[in-house]
Parts: C-alpha cells; sequence; structure tokens
C-alpha cells in the first residue's frame, strides 16, 4: 500500500501517458487519495525541492498536478494557484540509485536516452525485444486495415486496394491517393481490367489530371474515353490540385504511380489472392514487377518529353509494398481467418527482405556497432524502437529501459 507524506492512502487507477514535451511528465492520470479520485497530471523529481528549483510553483501549466512522486520529501509541494499537492514519497521502495538512473534517462539530451548505457543491455534482452517490438509494428498496421475493412464494409479486395493505392502515392500523396481510390471502386476496374487504355484513362480520369486541353495524342484518347466511363458509372473525378509534384523525384511523381498502378492490376486477374499466396521473398519481387504503358516511356507528365526510359517499379518501391502493403496484409488476413500459415510466412518473408537505409538506421547502428541488421524485421523493430519508446521517452516500458535502470541501481 503507497501513502502520502501526509499519510493518506493511494491507489493509482490510470498511470496516465509520458509526456516527451515541456509539462508535467504524465498526463490525463486517475488517482483515489483515500476516498477522493483525481484525474489530472502527475511529476516526478528525486527531491521535492526540485519542484521550487525547477520553477513549477510559479507555472500555471503544472496547476493540474495531483501527484509529486519523489525518492526524498525534503518539503512541502505548492502549485501556482497556492494549492498543496499531494507527495508520495519512494524512498522505501525503490533504490535512490534506480531513481537517479531515470532522472537521467528522462533528462537525456540525446533523442535516445540510453545511448551512452547501451552496453549494459545484454544481446538476448536486445534480440527479444526486437522480436515483440516487430508484431507490435504488423498489429500496428493492420489498425488502419482494420479501419479500413469499417470503412468498406468488410470488403477485404477493396480494403487491399485502397491500401495499394495509398502507399502507392508514398507521404506526399498518399491521402489523394486513397482519396481516388475510394472514389473508384475496384469492381469498376476489374470490369475493365483487361484493356489497359481504359483502365488508366478511369484512374487519370478520376484523379482530375484529365482535367486540361492536351497537345499529345494519347492524353486526349484517354480524356475521351474517361468521359463516356465518368457517364456510364456516375463518377465525379478529385481536384487536381490535391496532387503534389513539387520537391519530388520524378519517378515517384503521381502520374507515373497511377501509370504504374493500372499496370498491376492490368496484370492480375486475382491481386488478393496473388499477394496471400506468395511462399517467399522472390515471388514477393515477381509479383510487382510491373512497367508504365509505352507513352510513360518519354514522359513523366502529359505533353512534356523525356529521355527514353521505361518506367519499372524500382526495387525501393517494391520493397515499400511488400513491406507496408503485402505482409501487413497477409499478417491480418491470417489473423481473422484462422490462418497462423499466413501470419508465420510474413514474418519469415521480413526476414528475407533487405534492411531499410536511413539516418535512424544509420545511427542505431553506430550505437550497436557489434549487433547485425541484416533485415527488414530487425529495421522495422528498430524503428518501432525509436518512434514509439525514445521518442516518447517511454523508458520504463521499454526492456531495455528497464536493463538500463536495473544497472543503474546496481552502482
Amino acid at each position: 500500500m503507497l501513502y502520502t507524506t501526509a499519510g493518506e492512502k493511494i491507489h493509482i487507477i490510470k498511470s496516465g501517458r509520458h509526456n516527451p514535451d515541456a509539462g508535467p511528465d504524465f498526463l490525463e492520470s486517475r488517482i483515489r487519495i483515500d476516498n477522493t479520485i483525481w484525474a489530472g497530471h502527475v511529476e516526478i523529481h528525486y527531491k521535492a525541492s526540485d519542484w521550487r528549483k525547477h520553477g513549477h510553483h510559479q507555472d500555471k501549466a503544472y496547476n493540474n498536478v495531483i501527484l509529486h512522486v519523489v525518492y526524498i520529501a525534503d518539503e512541502t509541494t505548492v502549485n501556482e494557484d497556492g494549492r498543496e499537492i499531494p507527495v508520495l514519497e519512494i524512498r522505501e521502495h525503490v533504490k535512490g540509485a534506480g531513481i537517479r538512473q531515470f532522472e537521467r534517462l528522462k533528462n537525456a539530451p540525446s533523442k535516445i536516452a540510453c545511448a551512452s548505457m547501451l552496453d549494459k543491455v545484454p544481446s538476448h534482452v536486445l534480440e527479444s525485444w526486437l522480436s515483440r517490438l516487430l508484431i507490435e509494428r504488423l498489429q500496428r498496421k493492420t489498425e488502419l486495415l482494420r479501419d479500413l475493412m469499417h470503412r468498406t464494409c468488410g470488403n477485404w479486395a477493396d480494403s487491399l486496394y485502397v491500401l495499394l493505392a495509398r502507399y502507392f502515392g508514398m507521404k506526399v500523396n498518399a491521402f489523394p491517393f486513397e482519396m481516388l481510390a475510394f472514389s473508384l471502386p475496384m469492381k469498376i476496374l476489374m470490369k475493365h481490367r483487361n484493356e489497359l487504355v481504359a483502365l488508366e484513362a478511369l484512374l487519370f480520369g478520376q484523379s482530375g489530371l484529365l482535367n486540361a486541353s492536351f497537345h499529345d495524342a494519347y492524353p486526349g484518347e484517354l480524356k475521351g474515353r474517361y468521359e463516356f466511363l465518368k457517364s456510364k458509372y456516375d463518377l465525379t473525378p478529385l481536384n487536381p490540385e490535391n496532387w503534389r509534384f513539387m520537391r519530388m523525384r520524378p519517378a515517384n511523381f503521381p502520374t507515373i504511380r497511377l501509370a504504374q498502378l493500372a499496370a498491376l492490376i492490368h496484370q492480375h486477374d486475382q491481386l488478393q489472392s496473388a499477394l496471400i499466396e506468395v511462399e517467399n521473398y522472390k515471388q514477393c519481387i515477381t509479383l510487382f514487377e510491373v512497367t508504365a504503358s509505352q507513352y510513360w516511356t518519354t514522359h513523366y507528365r502529359f505533353d512534356k518529353n523525356s529521355k527514353s526510359r521505361k518506367k519499372r517499379l524500382g526495387m525501393a518501391m517494391v520493397n515499400h509494398l511488400i513491406m507496408n502493403v503485402q505482409l501487413p496484409y497477409m499478417f491480418f488476413y491470417g489473423a481473422e481467418n484462422a490462418r497462423p500459415d499466413l501470419q508465420e510466412r510474413a514474418l519469415r518473408i521480413l526476414e528475407e527482405l533487405p534492411p531499410e537505409k536511413n539516418t535512424k538506421i544509420n545511427e542505431w547502428q553506430k550505437l550497436l556497432p557489434d549487433f547485425s541488421i541484416e533485415s527488414a524485421s530487425c529495421t522495422q523493430a528498430l524503428l518501432t524502437l525509436r518512434d514509439s519508446y525514445c521518442d516518447q521517452r517511454r523508458c520504463l516500458h521499454c526492456a531495455i529501459g528497464h536493463e538500463v535502470l536495473k544497472a543503474g541501481g546496481h552502482n
């Protein structure tokens, strides 16, 4: 049983969420003190007097603090309103060195709080925790699919189509691609799957990118075809201003990605089955071996000639789609349809995928020089560790943080 320094009983109903920004350490907590339930924030210090030293007694942002947790209660705690805040002294419950270690982690200037202490973490702890984080990342991605399933009234094929479109758009054009997919049902595209020109007419027309006058014959042909199909299916195109071209590599222009999406749909009559039933990474690559139609060999945008180059999906984009669309979809489908073999296969293929290369992974590699980062399963876990734990200072929820705190407690 925990008690305040005034002898009142404390029961933690909800610890709240850690606050990585300015303000109290934990937000939206719920605590019963004696017979009263309080909702508010919690602040943590080594000494109660640190509250005053840090100027919290003059800061309105701390007026909703309902509990001050300290190792040493060397004075009372009063907020800016003059209200005395209950204090919990934990000297008898934890080792002082551990508290000091937590303070060091909480206030560390590095983005990865335990960067200088990672050598204290046994390799088996790191490997086990990364395995758990990989599952956590997949489960988080499947939440997007769960939402799509709700929005498509439980239609697996439509959910896959919207997810695929979203990731064809990359970060910059993800939203307009998603809007396009919802405004142009997959069942309409499938009626014209055998005719690539019709697929491009539907996708480009519905995107709003055919809402112009053209000199080239091909976009003019697409525009004419779309006008007929728009009337047939009662379609309303998007605003072309939704699309972003600035500060992008031409290979990522939405025009190229739309043409490649059309080619992918044209190539597979049963795209859902094709994505689910692959056995290995090599088969995944084969699935996404598509090239935009001939017009795009000499164009990145309508009416603007460019150097001749076939617009194939590059390996970086293929891996992007496998990692963010195919494998999460396979994992989620397996979970929802009692197919653990699909979940296991998704995890196995992730281990075959090459590791991602970006600044966050490079930083981890420098901090873990003896740890082998050989696959996407590892980099995906490390990205989750950074984004969901390190950046939010959730050291108390992290297995690595626990090891560091234990090591600090033994110093």
